[in-house]
């Protein structure tokens, strides 16, 4: 079965440089839009047979865009949302960065011993995320068929972890910009 999972476009905390993990103030805006329709596109070739989505408007808004263009259906699923970031939800990069960089500096270096385990207070860890992929990974296998191709619309940091899980590299991804494994 392939899996393409991709990343929600442009949201106005994106422009404001702000972590919003999973607070769901924001959906995406036009430019995130226009991004959306063209990650569209580019997956028309792939033949999906179905979208999953985080609950989260950012997502779900790309993912309804992407479903529209390929027609087919978009799936929500509540465990499917970004990485809680603690105490760190609502702050810019930079006051994240200037009070929690140790903490994000080990979640961010998979050769740190506690990569998996770092968090923010409040907040998730890597293994965390890896948990809740390994459940829908888990899902979608009993649910379809190898020759299936589905699709995942997700975030930032929730598909850096999913790309070191698969292929054990860090990896950092812009709005709509996606990936596929094999599963």
């Amino acid at each position: 079965m392939k899996l393409f999972i991709f990343r929600h476009g442009l949201t106005m905390a994106n422009i404001l440089d702000l972590r919003h993990g999973i607070t769901d103030i924001y959906d995406i805006s036009d430019i995130g839009e226009e991004q959306a329709s063209r990650l569209g596109k580019k997956l028309s070739e792939f033949g999906i047979k179905t979208i999953y989505s985080s609950p989260l408007k950012r997502a779900v808004s790309t993912a309804q865009i992407v479903s529209d263009i390929i027609n087919t259906d978009v799936k929500i699923l509540e465990n499917m949302h970004e990485m809680n970031l603690g105490e760190a939800e609502g702050m810019t990069n930079k006051e994240s960065r200037d009070k929690y960089g140790a903490i994000l500096d080990v979640q961010k270096s998979s050769l740190h011993l506690d990569f998996l385990t770092a968090r923010i207070p409040g907040g998730e860890s890597n293994a965390g995320v890896i948990s809740r992929l390994e459940k829908f990974i888990s899902y979608i296998k009993d649910k379809y068929d190898n020759s299936d191709v589905i699709a995942l619309s997700s975030h930032g940091y929730f598909m850096t972890v999913t790309y070191y899980y698969f292929f054990k590299n860090i990896k950092t991804f812009k709005n709509c910009d996606f990936f596929q494994v094999e599963i």
